[in-house]
This record gives structure tokens, sequence and C-alpha cells, in this order.
């Protein structure tokens, strides 16, 4: 049977379940304030999520034990019949690509534009924030191919930075192909951090002006996910100043929300419902019944109405105000209507975890069932009949370090924050490193680079300067070049244990520095020796460079050695910042060959540079380029990175070999201290 009886006055429609969750906010404005409404308004509310907190609380105590979290899984996993639409459709589509489509095919006047004179082609112009790994982007993709052939599309996306070292991986998708293979197409921001709460003024400056904006903006909130609402507000009022001062007049805004319980919540709905001609909140057919995840689907923006509005005090103007008894009135009524929904999908899957009787063929029918209906009411047909291809993705620019980022890296590295699973981790890895170095040759790493005329030419042509204001000391928190699972497990247990090759104190002196340059030792060989730990900052990391280009003519000079801090017990340096790898490229470039001793030798050698490249052979660029960045950065700017992204690619084999085997050393050293 398709119904599944939940009571003798109700059946649940398992297929019905996932359709027809729409509600529109759109009000005719009345001029009554509600202040005498909020209380009585605000404890509805609160009672309604109670309601739902309670039925959550049922499964909550069913789910007491791991074995009754891992068959719930299954179970909600079941009676989420879109589950399998992906796959139905022949292409690798996700489910967030599935619900942004199903959006596009219920609300076809997104793809709307600006009217054109006579003649002229039209361009539809969209933002995408927080969208990383691309899901609505590659959606649009091919509802435009689809259905809109003719129309230009240019883009434009954010979101959080997966290079940017100052977030935590777990806090973010790390996920970059969009963005290496369009790196021009993203808006990170004055910090380059990617912050949707930080956006707004990034985007006012530059006045672009979008048909459509949208925002799938979310935080981690499974610790806490009675409190989910509150968590992601911040983001909410994020991704809407950005929308305000973005939008086009009648443009159109796509926002991911959740409850509306809260005052500031409803708010921030009905500030969006007095911008817009028609507000509607949607939950599509392949959004989990049993979430609060659904979204506002905002057209007929009225620029006017929100001048004024996004100046970084809306979250403060969403914590006071009134509300008119209408706007009350009718928040309430979308409440009780998606609430309703979700604890109906909750109490059937309680109905059927205690006692299961659905067939996996009656699963299978109710599947079959939902995904034909998803597929005609939402033309997704077209998409698995259609021989039609998009480019989006047809670009694929190397990038080495993907293979380091695994699937649900996020809770696996919320679990390594614990320091009793981290020193498990830990631990477990020692014993497979002692496995695997059994018999096996501890080897030097060297490489010999050689940079072609076109590599520095586009080097030269693009000035890959990432320069961002100076706000003061901060911990890098995440790295491309480095094993994410064993650097959270490390930090965890030992914070300061490594630290960045190229650090960001204070410069020295300039008459201390043009001395000390002088007196730099130098072994039998004729190598440079830099002790690592005495450049304090990266100012001093840019003279240096400067330093050595003016010496390649100097036959005295045959290499460079970098070493490690002579205190074994002291922070041991790594190759973790853009900034570093970038130095690194320099050099890469004033000498030909590159290596590294094993760092299971114990060697105080870090790296060692040799065979000076000729001065002829230097690109003449490079002295006033560098002598450009440390002018900007003695003027307060700090450099986040220098070279184009291809010299770390290049140099990124090197670069995980000396972080990996230098970080089983320090933690075989720091097991035997716990």
């Amino acid at each position: 049977s398709v119904i599944m009886e939940v009571d003798e006055e109700e059946s649940f429609d398992l297929v019905a379940s996932h359709f027809d969750r729409e509600f529109d906010l759109s009000i005719e404005r009345e001029g009554t304030l509600g202040e005498d409404y909020l209380k009585e308004f605000g404890d509805q509310q609160n009672s309604i999520k109670a309601e739902v907190n309670e039925v959550k609380q049922t499964i909550s105590e069913l789910c007491e034990e791991e074995e009754d979290r891992r068959k719930w899984r299954m179970n909600t996993q079941k009676t989420h019949l879109m589950g399998g639409l992906s796959k139905r459709l022949g292409r690798r589509h996700s489910n967030a690509f599935c619900k942004f489509y199903q959006i596009l095919a219920k609300f076809p006047e997104l793809i709307s534009t600006r009217k054109k004179g006579k003649g002229k082609s039209t361009t539809f112009r969209s933002l995408h924030l927080c969208e990383v790994p691309g899901h609505f982007l590659s959606a649009i993709d091919y509802f435009i191919a689809h259905f809109f052939s003719n129309l230009r599309w240019k883009w434009m996306a954010n979101s959080l930075n997966p290079h940017y070292e100052y977030t935590k991986a777990c806090d973010m998708f790390l996920d970059d192909q969009l963005i290496v293979d369009y790196p021009d197409r993203w808006i990170f921001g004055e910090d380059n951090s990617g912050d949707v709460t930080k956006l707004a003024e990034t985007l006012r400056k530059s006045k672009l002006s979008f048909d459509l904006v949208t925002a799938d903006g979310s935080t981690y909130s499974l610790d806490h996910p009675e409190d989910q609402e509150s968590i992601v507000f911040d983001i909410l009022i994020g991704e809407v100043e950005c929308a305000l001062v973005s939008l086009r007049e009648g443009g159109s805004f796509v926002i991911k929300v959740y409850s509306s319980f809260s005052l500031p919540s409803s708010r921030l709905f009905c500030l969006l419902v007095s911008l817009f001609k028609r507000v509607v909140i949607y939950k599509p057919p392949s959004s989990k019944s049993g979430n609060t995840e659904r979204y506002l689907i905002c057209t007929g923006f009225s620029r006017g109405k929100g001048k004024g509005l996004s100046g970084g005090g809306l979250k403060e103007e969403m914590s006071n105000g009134v509300m008119t008894k209408q706007e009350c009135e009718r928040i309430l009524a979308s409440s009780r209507f998606f609430s309703s929904l979700q604890m109906k999908s909750m109490e059937n899957n309680i109905d059927l975890f205690a006692s299961p009787s659905l067939s996996s063929e009656e699963v299978n029918i109710l599947v079959d069932r939902a995904i034909e209906r998803v597929m005609r009411e939402c033309q997704m047909n077209i998409l698995r009949d259609s021989d039609i291809s998009t480019s989006l993705f047809s670009n694929r620019e190397s990038r080495p370090w993907k293979e380091l980022f695994k699937d649900n890296h996020v809770e696996r590295l919320k679990e390594l924050e614990d320091p009793v699973k981290a020193i498990q981790f830990m631990e477990e890895k020692q014993v497979s490193w002692l496995m695997a170095e059994d018999g096996r040759m501890v080897e030097d790493a060297v490489t010999e680079v050689e940079w072609t005329r076109e590599e520095m030419e586009s080097f030269q042509r693009n000035s890959p300067q990432l320069l961002v204001a100076r706000s003061g000391d901060k911990s890098i928190l995440h790295s491309l070049f480095i094993d994410p699972e064993l650097w959270v497990a490390l930090r965890t247990i030992h914070p300061e244990a490594v630290i960045d090759m190229c650090r960001d104190g204070q410069p020295i002196n300039d008459e201390v520095f043009a001395r000390g340059i002088n007196e730099l030792p130098m072994d039998s060989r004729g190598f440079v020796e830099l002790a690592v730990d005495g450049i304090p900052s990266r100012i001093d990391w840019i003279r240096l460079l400067l330093h050595f280009l003016s010496q390649l003519g100097d036959s005295s000079v045959k290499g460079v050695t970098l070493l490690l801090p002579r205190d074994e017990s002291s922070t041991i340096p790594l190759f973790l910042s853009r900034f570093s790898l970038s130095v690194l490229s320099i050099f890469s470039i004033l000498f030909f060959r590159l290596s590294i001793p094993h760092p299971r030798t114990s060697s105080h050698f870090i790296i060692e540079f040799d065979l000076p490249n000729y001065p002829e052979d230097i690109p003449v660029f490079l002295k006033g380029y560098l002598q450009g960045l440390l002018e900007k950065m003695r003027n307060g700017k700090e450099c986040l990175s220098f070279v184009p992204l291809q010299f770390p690619t290049e140099l990124y084999p090197l670069i995980v070999f000396y972080n990996n085997e230098m970080l089983q050393r320090i933690i075989c050293e720091k097991l035997r201290n716990v």
C-alpha cells in the first residue's frame, strides 16, 4: 500500500508529503502596527516550536545508542523518496542541484532580464552567495541551456574561500574546482575570507548589478539543532544585505532559510515582503520532509524601498521594531503550515522506526511514483533524455591538493577537536606509519624546476599579488599543503607544535637587517645558511628574496639552505600558507634545483636551493615586482600570496612530502610525552 495508516482518523501519504509545500507570504499592506500583538504572536510561535521540539525529543529518546542512530538514519533515508533522484537523471547531479532545478522549474520567472532595445542581445546576470561547490550554478547552467538557449549568462559567485588560511577546514566546503577554473568570477571580500557577513560593502563599492541573487548559506549546527535558527541568523543577515546592494530594480532573490519562530527571523521575513512584489516560502521536493529547510522566493525587487537598509545595522533593526497585525498573522500561518508538515513526516518516521511496515518492494513503488511525479512537474525528464551539454565544468585546472579533503570531512574534523579522539587517531596513525616503514628506504626529495617563458609572461601579465588590510595577529587554522586530519589532531593536543615557515611578526630594523644580511654564514660548499626562526616577518622574507636576486652574479654563492631551529622542543616550521609557497616559488626561479632531506633523518636542513640561474635568465620584471610588493607591505598591507596558483601547484608534491613527513616526526615525538 502506498498510503500508511497513522491512526484511525488520518492516513499519511508519503509521496504527497514531498510536494505542494508552498506558502505565499505576500500581503496587502495595512497600517495597524503590532506592538499589542507581538507578545501574543511570540507566545503562539513558541507554542508551535514546543510542539515540534516535543516530537524531536521523542526521536532523541529513541536514538540514545549509536546502533539506534544508525537505524534511524537508514529509516529516514528510506522515507526520503527523492534520495535516488540524481541517479535516475543519468548524470552526476547532487541533491542540492535537484533542489535548485526544482525551484527554477516552479518559478521560471527567476530567469528574467532587463528589456533590451531592438537588435540588442539579452544578458542575464546572477550572483550566487555561499555557492561552493557549485550546485546552484550547475542547475541554472542546465536550465538556461534547455529553456533559454539564446540568453547570454554572466555569473559571479561567493563562498568561504577554501584557500584562506584563517578559517577552520571544518567550517567550510573545500571543493575549489570552480574557483580554480574561474578565478575572476569569485568575490571573497576585502579580507579574502569570503565571509558573507562581511561582503556587502565590497559589493556596494563594486557597483555590480544582478538580475538574480541566490544564497545557500548555512553552518554546522548538529551539536545544537534546537538553536539552528539563531545559529544561522547572522549568515541570513549578511546574505540579505548583499542582495539589497546588488539587485537591480525588479530583480529576484532566492535564500535558504529555516524556521521563523524568533522575532528577529520573523522581522527579516517581513522586511523582504515589504521590498519585493511577491515572496513565497517554498520547500522543493528534494528537500527532506523532516527538516526545517525551505527557501524564500522573492521576485520584483523595489530598489527604492531597499535604500539605506544595508548599511551594516540590519541585525540591530531586526532585533527591535514592530510588525503589523497582518504580518504577525501571516508569519504565524506559515509557521503552522510548515511545522505541521514537518511533524507529520517525523511522526510517520517514528511509526515506521518502531514498527517497520514497508517492504523494500513497497518502498521502490513509492520511490518510482514520487520520482515520476517530480520528473513530470519539474520538467526534469529533459535532464535525463536530452544530450545538451554545458560548459561550466568543462575546464579542469590542476588541483593536486583535492585528494587531501575527503567526503564528510566536516564531521570527521569536528571529532578530532576532541582531545581523546585526537590522541586515539594519532596513535592509530603511528602504528600504520611503523608498519609502512618496515623495509622502506629513507630517501630525500629532489626536484629540478624550469619555468617556461609562457608561465613567466603570465606571471608578469596577471600581477597576482593578494593584499588585504592588516588585521593583527592570526593563527593559521587551515592549509592546502598538509593532511587536514593530522593537522587538526595535532593542533588539538599541541596548538603551538608547528608554525608557518614565514612568520608575520615585526620586521627587523633596516640598519640591523642591512648589517645582518652581509654577515649570513656560508658553509664550505658556498651555501648561505638561513635559520628560519631568525626571520621574524614576511617583510624580511621579501627583502631576503631581493638580496638573493641581487647576488645571482656572485660566483661565491652556490646555494641557500633553510635551517630548522636547533632546539627540537621548539615550534617546528612547516609550509602552511600561500605566502610561504610564494617565497618558495621565487626561490625556484632564482635556483634550478630544490632538495629536501627526508625529515626522519633528523637533519636540521629544511630545504636547499642550488644551481643558481644566470642573471640574464631571470625575468626583468621580477625585481620591480618584489620592490613594489615590499613597499605595499611596509605601508600596512598584509600579503597572503604573490605568485600565480600554478607555481605552488608545480611544487606541491615536494611540499606535501616535507610537511606530512615532518608531521609524522613531530607526532611520534609528542605521543611519547602524552
